[in-house]
């Protein structure tokens, strides 16, 4: 490991060739995991604000979802959203949000990257 890198930063080589694997844990046990793109100036950014990297690893699962469902009911969002382990420990641990507080918010976030649409009672991917 780099003596550069913070303490909380672990790079496993796994080749000369390939890329290296990066596994940073927060203070609030999120993890990033990064496949040899990552350069200090990105990982620093990432570690600066674990409120947006939890609201965007929130918002890339929801829309593997949509693009796998094609379309959800917004009634089983929350359910759904809390059945993710990831997304509850964030949830709980760093957003502060209720799970009807997190779905309403996941979707207004998708909604305006225009990622999904709500079409009566679903989230529709876009």
């Amino acid at each position: 490991m780099s003596s550069s890198l913070p303490p909380s930063i672990h790079v496993f080589e796994r080749g000369w060739l390939s890329s290296n694997n990066i596994l940073c844990i927060g203070r609030e046990d999120t993890a990033l995991v990064d496949s040899g793109y990552a350069t200090h100036a990105r990982l620093d950014y990432l570690s600066a604000d674990p409120v947006r990297n939890a609201q965007n690893a929130v918002k890339v699962l929801l829309k593997f979802l949509l693009l796998e469902r094609r379309a959800l009911a917004l009634e089983a969002l929350p359910g759904l959203l809390e059945s993710i382990p990831l997304v509850e420990r964030v949830r709980a641990r760093v957003l502060g949000m209720d799970a009807d507080e997190l779905a309403q918010w996941a979707t207004a976030a998708l909604r305006k990257a225009g990622a999904a649409r709500v079409e009566g009672a679903m989230l529709v991917d876009a």
